[in-house]
């Protein structure tokens, strides 16, 4: 019984990288995503495995655009004060210290019963946030760093978002498995939020309407 248990598992886990292309020889990985401009007009959002950093480990790439000027997006995406419900699962976060160019950041989501605590560092002038992870022991990983860079596009936004992670228990390629669709996810709520803010921007308010906080 035990032995065609572990003959699934690993017969499942084989399929999973194999057909996600995470089984792919590290020789063999692309250095990046290079886009197509008009599919990323249409709602396409890449997603692949490429080639680590020097640090190794695993290295993935998710690409997509935002229809907002890049100016916007980076406020949003720059602004931690409170970001539970709007990045992913999580249910809380605070901000434990911050200057105009870094912050030492914690959250927290339902599935895990620990604060993350990051350090985030702002580039303003070439619009990258970086973000590496201050606890991955607690976390069950060697290391987690994150990149995203944002690329103006006429008057809309290219995203180019990178996680380099590795895991304690867990092979790179299980890693991989487990976060590119996460990443996908979160690329398709992120064009989902901004599409909303701009349909929001387009609603006048009624010409009855008082703002009392004048």
């Amino acid at each position: 019984m035990k032995s065609k248990l572990a003959l699934y598992l690993s017969t499942l886990i084989f399929a999973v990288l194999l057909f996600t292309g995470c089984a792919t020889p590290e020789t063999e990985l692309p250095a990046g995503i290079t886009p197509d401009i008009t599919k990323l007009q249409k709602g396409q959002v890449y997603t692949a495995r490429v080639k680590p950093g020097k640090e190794g480990g695993c290295s993935l790439e998710c690409v997509y655009m935002l229809n907002s000027p890049v100016e916007e997006v980076w406020e949003l995406k720059s602004d931690f004060t409170n970001v539970t419900g709007l990045s992913g699962p999580i249910s809380e976060s605070r901000i434990i210290n911050r200057t105009p160019e870094k912050i030492v950041y914690e959250a927290k989501s339902p599935q895990i019963s620990k604060w993350l605590r990051s350090e985030i560092t702002l580039d303003k002038d070439k619009h990258i946030i970086r973000t590496k992870l201050m606890n991955p022991d607690e976390m069950g990983m060697k290391f987690m760093n994150s990149e995203i860079r944002l690329k103006a596009s006429e008057n809309k936004t290219i995203v180019f978002w990178r996680n380099n992670l590795s895991l304690k228990f867990w092979p790179d390629a299980i890693a991989a498995s487990l976060m590119l669709p996460k990443m996908e996810d979160t690329a398709v709520e992120d064009r989902r939020l901004f599409s909303e803010i701009i349909r929001l921007k387009k609603i006048k308010p009624h010409d009855g309407f008082v703002n009392i906080r004048k």
